[in-house]
Formats: structure tokens, C-alpha cells, sequence
């Protein structure tokens, strides 16, 4: 078989995906790549190859296909915050004029919501309710907190002038209570300052991890995080004009859609290397034909044939059946190819679902909230091991 030589760069891996109807979040592609350098032994996490990206979008395909449900424990709890949730609005729905948009985030010293927000809302002829004051006092408290309750749309804006430490928590407890949100990031840069301050590299490196991971939390309910305010805010229009969801905004609308942030697909590429590797007895990096039926096998508890998988690779190669070798390059994008169902061997996927699917999902209901996260690019050197929070007094 001829060298795959393709690579893909970071940067152009999701929009590729969303140009096959696909729809990682920030954290799966991170997630990918990580498990893509790790499994090809390489230095960079920059790109991924030709046969790498055919295996995640095969396997994001037959997730979606399928429905691969979340636990149906953190369903439950879900479906009790929205109800939850109707309850408390329909009481402060008597005493509260209602606001259709909380401007939420980033306050002091941005001029975000006067500057741009604000005059295309008015434009727009959506109400709003604006928690940025002149003189602040303890009354509007309560103000503020009815305001983000009975809001339909949470507008809120994470800006870099600030450390959003607050504005933060409340985007990831709206996401997770399935609140309408509409959130926007301005990520932070190396060396840049906050109130006047330059951060040091460990603080760049943590307001830049909490953003990851917020992220990572708002994407895994489905709701795309935007980089620019007009957009949003257009978005915001249709979703109250047009009754939607936030998550049933797409990329007409020039919003980037995330679907089944959930999933886990980066380990899909570590069993194939382990099932590669399995094979490979002499350390040359690559495997007969045969051995590709025998690692199919193992994968699928379904047997290949070598005719069967010469359909595939066939004008390829003019090598015998049994000396042809493959590396594991070629070897993924057989995979994948097997795995989209080519060649009639779609009946491979009522065993190949449970074999991969089966363990994570149990490892869901299990852990249920509380999986760590995925792993995002945060600079070692700023992990402790312990974190002292509490009271700030001047205790000894």
C-alpha cells in the first residue's frame, strides 16, 4: 500500500468535522489530538492524520447514529432542575416584571454592554436587565438575583479585562441547571494585565485552565460558546423570536454547534494501537493482512476474511494477499473504513458498539457527576496538590 502522508493542523480539525454534519466540542478535539500524539509517539499535538481523523469521524458518525445516551441517573437529575426551575418562575413571575435578557459576566472596567450589547438590543426590541450600575448598594441584591431567575435568555460575556472568577461559576451553573445561555469568551493572552496588572505565567495559566474548563462544562450541554458579541446577540434575537434553544442554533447562524460533548472518542485510537502493537511481534510497524483480520476479530468477535478486506485496499497494491503490510496509519483508515459499513460488513457494528461503548457508559453511571474532566492544555508547573479555599480571615 502507498504512505498516507496527510496531516491535518489543530486549527482546521473542527471545522472540517462540522462540514460532515459533525460536531466535537473544544475539549473532544483536544482530546484527539492528545490521544493522537500519544499513540504515534510524536512530539506535537499540532495535527492529525489522514487515517486518525477518519477513525474519530467514523466513530462521532456512529455515535450520533446511535444516541448514545448519558446516564440515566444524571438524566433524572437534570429533568428535576427544569422542572425546579418552572416552579420557582412561575412564582416570581407574580411579582416581577420580566426581562427578556440577563447581561451577565464581565463588569468593571469593561464597557461591553453600553458599547455594543445594549444599542443592538434596543435595536432589536428585546428588554434586558443591565446589573452594571454607577453606584452600587446592597438592595439590588435580590434585584439582580430575580433578574437572572425569570431572564429567558443569560447573555454573558467573559471578557480578558477582568479575572471573571464569579462570572465564571454562574455561565457553568446556568449551563448545568439547562438555563437558555448565551455565552461568549475573550480568551486571555500570555503577558497581558488584568486591572492594571501584568499576570504572571502560573496566573495565565490558571484563568486560562478555568476557561478551558468552562468551556469543556457549557459545551457538554450542547450549547455553543461564541468569540464575538454581535453574533451572539443575533442569536439571542432568534432564539426568543423563533422559541429555540440555544443548542438548536447552527452554523447558518453563524454559531459553532456542539453535539454529545459527553462522548469520549480519543480512547477509540489507543485500542486500536493496542491491538496494533498486539500483532506487530516484530517491532517493524506493520502487520499482514492476516493480522489485520485477526486484530478485527479481537476488536469485533466477528470474522474478516483476507478477500473481504483486499476489497479495500484493492488497487492499492499489486502484492500478494498475505505479504501486503500495513502500518498503523493504514491501518486506521481500514478500520474506519470497515467500521462505516463498506463491503457489507455493517453487521460488525452489534458487536464493535458494545466492545468500545458499554465500559464508558458504565464508567458514566458510575462516576455520574463527578468524571473528571478531559484532559486540557493546562501548563503542569501550575498543579498543587492540595487547593486551601474558605475563609479569608486572618486566621493562624
Amino acid at each position: 500500500m502507498g504512505p498516507i502522508t496527510h496531516q491535518l493542523p489543530a486549527d482546521k480539525v473542527q471545522s472540517l468535522f462540522n462540514e460532515m454534519q459533525l460536531y466535537p466540542t473544544r475539549a473532544q478535539v483536544s482530546e484527539m489530538l492528545h490521544c493522537a500524539k500519544e499513540c504515534a509517539d510524536r512530539n506535537t499535538a499540532s495535527y492529525l492524520t489522514f487515517g486518525e481523523f477518519c477513525l474519530f469521524a467514523t466513530e462521532l458518525k456512529r455515535c450520533y447514529d446511535k444516541g448514545i445516551p448519558r446516564s440515566n441517573h444524571l438524566a433524572r437529575l437534570l429533568e428535576r432542575d427544569g422542572q425546579e426551575k418552572k416552579r420557582q418562575t412561575r412564582k416570581m413571575s407574580k411579582t416581577l416584571s420580566k426581562q427578556e435578557v440577563f447581561l451577565g459576566g464581565s463588569c468593571n472596567p469593561t464597557t461591553w454592554r453600553h458599547d455594543i450589547a445594549i444599542p443592538l438590543l434596543k435595536n432589536l426590541g428585546i428588554t434586558y436587565y443591565n446589573p452594571q450600575v454607577a453606584e452600587w448598594s446592597a438592595e439590588l441584591i435580590e434585584q439582580e438575583y430575580l433578574a437572572k431567575q425569570s431572564a429567558t435568555v443569560l447573555f454573558y460575556v467573559i471578557d480578558r479585562q477582568t479575572r471573571n472568577i464569579v462570572g465564571m461559576i454562574e455561565a457553568a451553573n446556568f449551563a448545568g441547571a439547562r438555563r437558555k445561555l448565551v455565552l461568549v469568551i475573550d480568551s486571555y493572552k500570555p503577558g497581558q494585565t488584568v486591572g492594571g496588572e501584568l499576570i504572571s505565567s502560573d496566573e495565565y495559566e490558571e484563568l486560562n485552565g478555568g476557561i478551558l474548563m468552562l468551556q469543556d462544562l457549557v459545551e457538554r450541554q450542547g450549547i455553543p460558546v461564541f468569540n464575538n458579541i454581535p453574533i451572539a446577540i443575533n442569536c439571542t434575537a432568534k432564539v426568543l423570536r423563533e422559541k429555540l434553544t440555544v443548542q438548536d442554533l447552527t452554523v447558518t447562524d453563524m454559531a459553532q454547534p456542539v453535539k454529545m460533548g459527553h462522548l469520549q472518542v480519543g480512547d477509540k485510537l489507543i485500542k486500536l494501537r493496542q491491538a496494533f502493537d498486539a500483532l506487530d511481534s516484530s517491532r517493524s510497524g506493520q502487520i499482514s493482512l492476516t493480522d489485520v483480520c485477526m486484530a478485527y476479530r479481537l476488536m469485533t468477535n466477528r470474522k474478516l476474511s483476507v478477500t473481504e478486506l483486499r476489497n479495500i485496499v484493492s488497487g492499492q497494491t499489486g502484492n500478494g494477499e498475505s505479504t501486503t503490510k500495513v502500518n498503523f496509519e493504514e491501518f486506521c483508515t481500514i478500520v474506519a473504513e470497515l467500521k462505516g459499513g463498506s463491503n457489507g460488513v455493517a453487521e460488525s457494528e452489534k458487536c464493535f458498539c458494545p466492545f468500545f461503548l458499554n465500559p464508558i457508559i458504565r464508567f458514566i453511571e458510575w462516576t455520574l457527576c463527578g468524571r473528571p474532566l478531559r484532559a486540557l492544555p493546562v501548563n503542569n508547573t501550575c498543579l498543587r496538590d492540595v487547593f486551601l479555599a474558605g475563609d479569608l480571615a486572618d486566621y493562624t
